[in-house]
């Protein structure tokens, strides 16, 4: 019993810390979550999509962005990929001081936080997994304001076919989890599939 509460405890701080740091980093595409360049659409069709019979010549593919701790003690949709688009930062960041958010781009803090720094292998990754221009991929996280920007950065990389899902997982109105739709829980690293798994946080 012991061990299942600080497991919970465990959980709600790491949502509460992974929160912070989420809404005090100026990173998003807009407040309303939407992609200017990808596609937007409901849960729903992001669930028809992942049902829909699998042809070899043309695949969908369904892209968690949010961290490794996110993808493993928050929950995530079944055949989701998880290459994370930020990383948490190491180092804490006082109000008004200057961090690398990706190599050779430089953000103000707002406030005292540890900052999300920006995957620089992002784009490699997917490009390595997705390598049939006709794939259509789709990409998810939190809510859909760090998705979006992820979704869009793919349109500007070439690739012709993404969508952003819009309330990912946690949004109250829209959200995948408050629609119920099917979700994988893992609390354990040994029972996560490495084959979706990007290399662990290395930042």
């Amino acid at each position: 019993m012991r061990a299942i509460k600080n497991r919970r405890r465990f959980i709600i701080v790491l949502y509460v810390f992974i929160g912070l740091a989420f809404f005090l980093n100026p990173v998003w595409a807009d407040e309303t979550g939407k992609a200017k360049f990808a596609e937007n659409v409901t849960v729903h069709k992001v669930y028809d999509l992942m049902n829909i019979p699998i042809y070899d010549e043309v695949k969908v593919f369904l892209i968690d962005v949010r961290t490794q701790p996110e993808f493993q003690f928050c929950g995530y949709i079944p055949r989701a990929y998880n290459i994370p688009y930020y990383f948490l930062g190491k180092k804490f960041v006082l109000m008004d001081k200057e961090f690398e958010y990706a190599p050779g781009e430089m953000k103000k803090s707002l406030i005292n936080h540890y900052p999300l720094v920006k995957n620089p292998d992002f784009l490699k990754y997917v490009k390595q997994l997705v390598v049939n221009p006709n794939d259509k991929i789709i990409i998810y996280g939190r809510d859909s304001r760090l998705s979006a920007v992820a979704a869009d950065d793919l349109v500007k990389a070439g690739f012709k076919h993404v969508m952003n899902m819009l309330g990912g997982l946690e949004a109250i109105e829209n959200g995948w989890k408050q629609a119920e739709l099917p979700l994988n829980h893992i609390f354990f690293i040994k029972d996560l599939n490495l084959k979706y798994i990007y290399p662990p946080d290395r930042l």
